[in-house]
């Protein structure tokens, strides 16, 4: 059913890239859309009814096309909404604005390309730490590993140990479910997202009160772990306190947002390849953890391979928004072009353009070791990933970490019935369970 499921999403996107690779709703489509949304998950009336005119990019070469010219597709979609939830975060900010060349100076400068066997040691200790757990908590043979709960725990001491900040006080919500909560307003149109301010708004809070507080304990020489985190590099720039804690909320946020999404759907994907695979994935995981790490070794490169590629199925979002001021002629990847009004919304929907085969060769096949052309997953253009970088590979190693440790396991496999399959609360996967030997 899964394998079905896919096949059909493929063919879905590669006929929308044939019949509509450029889709323009009007206000009054987006109208009617919303109120029937309303009426099925009984959400609230938007904060402001559509404006402007909404346009899904479903054609490949279109949607790398958009991503990469920041002048006409701007992202100011990103900036009002980052404004209201955690601050004026370099995602949300035009490449030439002063505040994004600021925050990316800062922020590379304290995520240094040295710092990847840190990264690959803080992560695997997370990772075994939250595995033995799982493992030790369970009952002897068919024992269950819920992925959700061990990823968790992962990038939560991860971002504390590498990051410099723990985790949230007992009793309030964690640092996944606040992130959650921004992102389920920041990267969704206006269309569908309007309901959703109030919550994003009060999450953004508390994650800005959490950051303050360990910038002020940096600031006074007891940062929690009193090692050199990312946040006492911020601290120690001198830059001001509520830019150290934009440029730690919005970087944490695509810690434990997207890397969640993606590494479960990874894990999801893995298991469903054909056993001499899976054997070979085993194989490599074991090698991987027990291996002296001196420096990346071939077999290392595969697993890696192994997990990206498995990762640019599902990039998250499934489109990143921008905006137009212009009227424009975007180029399509199969001659010609679509014109896109003025201040309309654009949604360069990235999940088509995985299986838009004039950009990904083969692209319903699994197939390791694909260029980087090839990889959406990070984004593209001006806005990609700053922690998913050649330079500074942050997700890469921890979804590779993760999964090393995970497929180490003896017996791992799916748990009967749905519980084996990735199942979601409000949108977000809430349990992923395994079982093993």
């Amino acid at each position: 059913m899964r394998r079905l499921r896919r096949t059909a999403v493929r063919l879905v996107f590669q006929l929308l890239q044939r019949v509509v690779p450029v889709l323009v709703l009007s206000v009054g489509f987006q109208r009617v859309a919303r109120k029937l949304f309303e009426w099925w998950r009984r959400v609230e009336p938007l904060e402001r009814p559509p404006g402007a005119p909404l346009v899904l990019v479903f054609d490949g070469t279109a949607v790398c096309r958009v991503l990469a010219d920041h002048k006409r597709f701007d992202v100011t979609e990103y900036e009002r909404k980052m404004h209201t939830t955690f601050g004026d975060f370099l995602l949300g900010l035009d490449f030439d604005a002063k505040n994004y060349q600021e925050q990316i100076r800062l922020l590379r400068a304290a995520m240094a390309p040295e710092d990847r066997e840190r990264m690959r040691e803080v992560a695997r200790a997370a990772a075994q730490a939250a595995i033995t757990d799982a493992v030790g908590n369970g009952n002897g043979s068919g024992s269950r590993i819920d992925v959700v709960t061990t990823t968790e725990r992962t990038l939560s001491r991860f971002v504390d140990e590498y990051f410099g900040i723990p985790p949230v006080p007992a009793g309030r919500p964690n640092l996944t479910a606040l992130n959650q909560a921004t992102a389920s307003y920041v990267f969704s149109p206006d269309v569908l997202s309007g309901h959703l301010k109030g919550p994003a708004k009060r999450a953004g809070e508390e994650i800005r009160t959490h950051l303050m507080s360990v910038i002020a304990r940096a600031r006074n020489g007891g940062g929690p772990s009193k090692q050199d985190t990312i946040a006492d590099r911020l601290v120690q720039t001198g830059a001001s306190d509520q830019l150290v804690c934009t440029i730690l909320g919005g970087t944490i946020s695509g810690l434990f947002v997207p890397t969640t999404s993606q590494f479960l759907a990874v894990v999801d994907r893995l298991l469903d390849l054909p056993s001499r695979e899976i054997d070979a994935i085993h194989a490599l995981a074991k090698q991987h953890v027990t291996k002296p790490r001196a420096a990346p070794e071939l077999d290392d490169e595969r697993l890696m391979h192994y997990v990206l590629e498995a990762a640019r199925f599902t990039p998250f979002p499934f489109g990143l928004v921008r905006h137009v001021s212009k009227g424009q002629e975007l180029e399509l990847g199969r001659g010609g072009s679509k014109a896109v009004p003025a201040d309309a919304t654009v949604v360069a929907v990235t999940q088509s353009a995985v299986y838009d085969s004039r950009l990904v060769p083969d692209a319903g096949a699994f197939l390791i070791g694909r260029p980087e052309t090839e990889q959406l997953v990070f984004g593209t253009g001006h806005h990609h990933c700053v922690g998913g970088s050649r330079q500074r590979p942050v997700a890469q190693i921890l979804m590779t970490e993760m999964a090393a440790v995970l497929f180490a396991v003896p017996g791992l496999a799916r748990a009967p019935g749905a519980r084996g399959t990735i199942r979601s609360r409000d949108g977000w996967p809430a349990s992923f369970e395994l079982v093993h030997a």
